[in-house]
């Protein structure tokens, strides 16, 4: 994701992007940096060893999955085109067949079964794009509502 634009950076459905978990790139460097550390130093091999002492070790190759679970919600964001949403979004498919930058530029996003389902992970999301449809896509950065119910 190219800067800090307003643009670059609000989704179709009105969130913004660097307030998600999967645009977190520090999170997923981290990651990528354990998987190398745990690799080079043979942990694997050292959890089976100590396996019978620390029970959880038996884990490990859950522990592993989960890691590399990782990469699965990881958000490679361009330009607004893909907007950081996934290329099957609903919301972004019907943004782009109506031709809008998005769903604060549709008449009916207030009764929008897809917003609407997001509405209990994103608890403002309505409330973002009614800042969005009024102050535009410029001004709506600084009085946006919490990303996350938690």
């Amino acid at each position: 994701m190219s800067g800090d634009s307003n643009r670059d950076n609000t989704s179709y459905c009105g969130l913004w992007c660097l307030d998600c978990i999967p645009s977190y790139e520090e999170l997923f460097s981290t990651v990528e940096k354990l998987k190398g550390i745990l690799n080079e130093t043979h942990f694997k091999s050292y959890a089976e060893y100590k396996s019978n002492k620390v029970k959880e070790f038996q884990q490990y190759d859950v522990f592993l999955e989960v890691l590399n679970a990782f990469e699965k919600i990881r958000c490679y964001k361009g330009p607004h085109s893909v907007a950081g949403c996934a290329s099957d979004c609903k919301i972004r498919q019907c943004c782009l067949e109506k031709e809008i930058d998005g769903c604060w530029r549709c008449e009916q996003y207030h009764n929008c079964e897809s917003i609407i389902g997001m509405s209990e992970m994103h608890p403002d999301i309505v409330n973002n794009l009614d800042i969005l449809h009024k102050n535009g896509i410029n001004r709506w950065k600084n009085a946006r509502g919490k990303h996350y119910n938690f």
